[in-house]
């Protein structure tokens, strides 16, 4: 769970100089890509849910938790407020949601968190930091970090 905390502050940090990304993404060819990236990368963390037994698919959750720290959300229930507010844009581009008819609450997003590896889950978002932050900084119009 330190290590989730750890993660979502770290992005909210590094994206401090964007804009909102929401706006930038909200009709951009680029999301889809963006979120394909994101979820190939999460789908490498382990997930010791039931299978079977899980609503939601986890690599779709941190990619939604994701752009969520990216937008300045770093509790479990700002990201669930954050994505019951953007419930259509995340029937779009997850799957799981859409099948539910509804967004993680604030508790199904720490049980999910609370079930996954996090050294695993560091390595993905490091691999995502380290093979995209030149692009996203360009992307995002960010300052260069001093």
């Amino acid at each position: 769970m330190a290590a989730a905390n750890t993660i979502i502050n770290s992005i909210t940090t590094a994206m401090t100089n964007c804009p909102d990304i929401m706006q930038i993404m909200a009709s951009d060819t680029m999301t889809r890509l963006f979120i394909t990236e994101l979820i190939r990368l999460y789908s490498m963390v382990s997930d010791s849910r039931v299978r079977g037994m899980c609503d939601y698919d986890a690599a779709e959750v941190l990619t939604a938790v994701h752009i969520g720290a990216l937008c300045g959300k770093n509790t479990w229930t700002e990201l669930d407020f954050f994505m019951k507010n953007r419930q259509e844009w995340c029937f779009e581009y997850f799957p799981s949601m859409r099948r539910e008819g509804k967004t993680p609450s604030h508790d199904t997003l720490n049980r999910i968190f609370s079930k996954l590896d996090e050294e695993q889950l560091q390595i993905a978002q490091t691999t995502f930091i380290q093979e995209n932050i030149k692009n996203l900084m360009e992307r995002f119009e960010c300052k260069e970090p001093e």
